[in-house]
Formats: C-alpha cells, structure tokens, sequence
C-alpha cells in the first residue's frame, strides 16, 4: 500500500513537471541559463548609451539584466520574468549586485509589455517566440530602437551587427 501512494506521488509528480515545462513553452521558452560570453557579447552589442532604456525579455536568473546595467551606470534594466521561481532569483541577484536602483524584474508576460519605452530590448528566444517578437517590434517599438538577441534571429528586422553569439538589429521606420 505504502508502495502505490509512493509511485502516485512520483507520477504525479511528473505529470506536474511536464505540464510546467509544456506551459513555459506554450508561453514562451524554457529557462535555458546564457553562458558568460553570450552575456558578455550581448551587452557589447546593446552598447547602452547613457540614460538609455532596456527590456530585458524573458530575465531568467538576472545575469544579463546586471551586466547590461554595471556596463552603463546610468542605464535603466527592466527585466520581464514570468517564471516565480526565477522572478525571486533574479530580484535577490539583482540586490546582492547591488545594482536595484536601476534594476527591476516584473514577473510579467512580456508580450502584454509596450515595449515601445525602450531604446533597446534584448531577449534569448526560440525561433517561434522570435518570429511572433519581431512582428511585435515591428508595430509597437520605436524606430531607431534596437534589439539584440542571443543566438536566433528576429524575423522582419534589419540585422545591423552579430558576433559569434548575438545578433543585434535596428527597429524600421513604420
């Protein structure tokens, strides 16, 4: 009897963690965490400008969200999470780096975001979340502004430089 409550519960279990995963992909992608030189090549790529403005899709854990505000003192980050789990992790990152005077992390789903308040937005999608963000820049961001991307392309936008890693590209007039 202790046996089949103890295979129920595994059971369930799974199911629980298969219909997370299914649902962070119906919403998005899965947390895939970015290595040290992807971080490192997107923040190059955004070359924030002083006072500048960034969205930061899909925030995981708050590395790049950090490294985007410590490359520029006076650039504002506003992650978008919506993950808790990873919402929590990045707000305590984000206190330890001592960085949450120009750090936010919103457990928001970005797609409900204007994102037409921001001089840069950054992400790590998969290729159907990439298509679906281009259109989305393509209509509510500024022209002029630029995205930056981890590994994917953005459908529909003009690429204006990449590195090993990212790809960063320049919102057209409308």
């Amino acid at each position: 009897m202790l046996l089949t409550w103890i295979l129920l519960c595994v059971m369930l279990g799974v199911i629980a963690g298969l219909l997370w995963f299914l649902w962070t992909l119906v919403q998005g992608a899965p947390f895939v965490p970015s290595h040290r030189h992807a971080i490192e090549e997107v923040v190059e790529l955004a070359a924030l400008q002083p006072g500048e403005r960034v969205a930061e899709l899909g925030s995981g854990d708050g590395r790049l969200a950090i490294a985007l505000a410590r490359s520029q003192p006076t650039a504002i980050v506003v992650g978008f999470e919506i993950n808790p789990l990873l919402v929590w992790v990045a707000r305590r990152r984000v206190r330890r780096a001592r960085v949450g005077n120009r750090v936010s992390i919103r457990r928001a789903n970005f797609w409900k975001e204007d994102l037409g308040q921001y001089d840069v937005v950054t992400v790590f999608g998969i290729p159907h979340v990439m298509e679906r963000l281009g259109r989305q820049l393509t209509r509510t961001a500024r022209p002029g502004s630029r995205a930056v991307s981890n590994a994917f392309p953005i459908p529909g936008l003009k690429l204006d430089a990449r590195t090993t890693r990212a790809l960063r590209y320049v919102v057209p007039k409308r």
